[in-house]
């Protein structure tokens, strides 16, 4: 099974989830297939970070019956009001989870985090069976998902893509996967609800430019053709917006140290 994971625009994900993933500051909600949804968290969320989340797990209480996998591993300090907004969201939406979620792993970090996150269901109690890991791969070996080290090297992946963007830019990201071949600096404004000058002042702040994302996020995307998909490269390469193969693997190659064809042989070997 070939698996993807790519930035959806919230609507987006509302009406057909997988293979995507929403994100925040600290925190990314992705769903692989229909049997997993599952959320990661990083850094030092706070309260701001778990509401965010917390109102969009609220809008998904439509799913079916689903495995989750909660990975905390990455968490380094968990502020008392953050563990509050998640624990009054699985009290108040008990009857909604117990229908929704069939049971879930959660991954641990570790040192102190980890102690917090051990503890937090044995004083906040679930409407759906919980285990504790400590490491992703154990803890999809336990919900039962085939190829469970490919799926964890897959979150391992996107995780780490989206915490390399800075916040304001994924908002752009996902806009720029929705527009591959033609993008526009006004069509990316107007979908953020910002100003052009807003934006350009957002990519100046991330020390990057419109054409630079472009670039990125189309390269990106064809990264992930090339290695899920047996597409010719020319048609790749015209797919995500690049006006000739040529222009595609030197922009490839000056990226990724090799060519888009030995880039492939590599990855599926």
């Amino acid at each position: 099974m070939m698996m993807r994971l790519e930035p959806r625009a919230p609507e987006a994900f509302r009406d057909d989830p997988y293979g995507g993933y929403l994100a925040g500051r600290s925190w990314m909600y992705f769903a692989v297939v229909p049997e997993l949804f599952g959320y990661a968290l990083w850094g030092a969320p706070d309260a701001e970070d778990l509401s965010a989340l917390t109102d969009l797990w609220r809008d998904e209480a439509t799913r079916p019956p689903h495995e989750l996998l909660a990975d905390l591993s990455r968490v380094t300090h968990v502020e008392a009001a953050a563990f509050e907004v998640l624990a009054s969201y699985i009290v108040q939406e008990a009857e909604v989870l117990s229908r929704i979620v069939r049971r879930a792993a959660l991954v641990r970090p570790p040192s102190l985090a980890g102690a917090v996150a051990s503890g937090f269901f044995s004083t906040v109690p679930a409407s759906f069976p919980v285990s504790l890991w400590d490491d992703a791969d154990a803890a999809l070996s336990d919900l039962g998902v085939a190829e469970g080290a490919e799926v964890g090297a897959l979150l391992a992946r996107t995780v780490a893509a989206v915490r390399a963007v800075p916040e304001p830019l994924r908002d752009l990201e996902r806009y720029l996967a929705g527009y591959l071949t033609a993008p526009s600096l006004e069509g990316a404004a107007e979908a953020l609800g910002v100003s052009v000058r807003t934006l350009q002042r957002r990519l100046r702040d991330g020390e990057t430019s419109f054409s630079a994302e472009v670039q990125r996020v189309r390269l990106d995307c064809a990264r992930r053709l090339l290695v899920e998909s047996s597409r010719s490269i020319t048609d790749i390469a015209l797919s995500v917006g690049f006006a000739t193969s040529q222009h595609f693997s030197t922009c490839f190659r000056e990226r990724e140290g090799t060519t888009p064809k030995a880039y492939r042989e590599s990855r599926r070997r």
